[in-house]
């Protein structure tokens, strides 16, 4: 279903005529449509919950952001090596006291200077970025914020990777990642939940209006209906891991 026909399908089914207007336009419904999906997501995960982004750089990039992420599981570097070729290699993950040289005993060179002063080179490292910026009453911060991985603004909602060493010149970021089914915003817009297991995304949609209503047994009714359905999407994906399986282990 398209959120156009989500809406009109949760219009009649639970009864709430204030949430969508007689012609399926949003009244206030899709506010708990979306965060009954993030609720899916958060519970069970899928493969079409496994997404991937790709952010060019160029030379002195350090950072790349993104959003929706929940989780970076890999992150890759695609680039044109001395002899011409394209080449697509892994990111070793660092933690982020790693990558500023307190750790010498994971990483062969500590990267202890500013950006500025670091030897360019193809990345080679990597970690989730620390991205928040806590500022003073007066949204003063120093001067030292400008060349660090912090934001002052976006990071409310962004993702990001840090990288070392700098780019030296223009490659391809690629991260892997599970992310959150995407926001359902226009009438024509479907996600995994909406267009394959609409019953489900309307359990969890009620299931929100009851969090708001503080009906709490309500709230167990209805987890215990969608604990019973996402289930077995979950022993759909353990049939799927164990399809190469061809012998028992004795």
């Amino acid at each position: 279903m398209d959120l156009l026909t989500f809406r009109e399908f949760f219009r009649k089914q639970s009864g709430r005529f204030d949430l969508v207007n007689s012609d399926g336009s949003d009244n206030g419904a899709d506010v708990f449509i979306n965060a009954g999906q993030k609720d899916l997501d958060r519970l069970v995960d899928i493969p079409a919950g496994i997404g991937r982004v790709f952010k060019d750089i160029v030379a002195g990039d350090f950072l790349v952001t993104f959003q929706d992420c929940r989780a970076i599981l890999e992150v890759w570097c695609i680039g044109t090596n001395a002899e011409g070729k394209t080449t697509r290699l892994p990111l070793t993950k660092e933690t982020q006291q790693n990558l500023r040289g307190v750790d010498k005993k994971t990483l062969v060179e500590g990267y202890t200077e500013m950006m500025s002063n670091v030897a360019q080179d193809r990345p080679k490292f990597y970690t989730p970025a620390q991205l928040r910026l806590v500022t003073d009453a007066n949204g003063q911060s120093g001067s030292i914020s400008g060349s660090m991985d912090v934001l002052s603004n976006g990071f409310q909602n962004l993702n990001g990777v840090f990288f070392m060493p700098p780019a030296d010149g223009n490659y391809s970021i690629e991260i892997i990642g599970n992310f959150y089914t995407k926001t359902l915003k226009e009438d024509t817009d479907y996600t995994f939940w909406s267009d394959q297991h609409p019953t489900i995304l309307y359990m969890a949609t009620m299931r929100q209006l009851e969090i708001m209503h503080r009906n709490t047994e309500g709230v167990k009714d209805w987890d215990r209906a969608i604990a019973n359905e996402v289930g077995t999407i979950d022993m759909d994906g353990v049939m799927e891991g164990l399809s190469d399986v061809n012998q028992m282990e004795g």
